[in-house]
């Protein structure tokens, strides 16, 4: 992974499916070292919303990984609070 993100044409902010970055859908996955990795990097945004304003926490809470939820939120910039259009799983994001 860090070999691909040290590739010039590789953006770690892009979109992909459903216009998810890829912090999204590695949050939603479940791979807390690839998330570790997505969130040294100094352009990646932790709460930059995808499609149906999914967020890398609401996706990952969706999903049950709660691993992966608290590594989110310890970061300042994530709020937890924001509004989006289905609801997260609650009893994980609760701080």
């Amino acid at each position: 992974m860090k070999i691909l993100l040290g590739q010039q044409d590789v953006d770690p902010e892009g979109r992909g499916d459903f216009d998810d970055t890829p912090l999204i859908a590695t949050a939603s996955s479940g791979h807390e070292a690839i998330v570790e990795i997505l969130l040294g990097l100094e352009e990646v945004n932790p709460d930059k919303q995808g499609d149906y304003c999914r967020t890398p926490l609401s996706s990952a809470a969706e999903n049950a990984h709660e691993g992966v939820v608290k590594i989110i939120l310890g970061r300042v910039e994530v709020d937890p609070n924001r509004l989006r259009f289905l609801e997260p799983n609650t009893a994980l994001v609760g701080r």
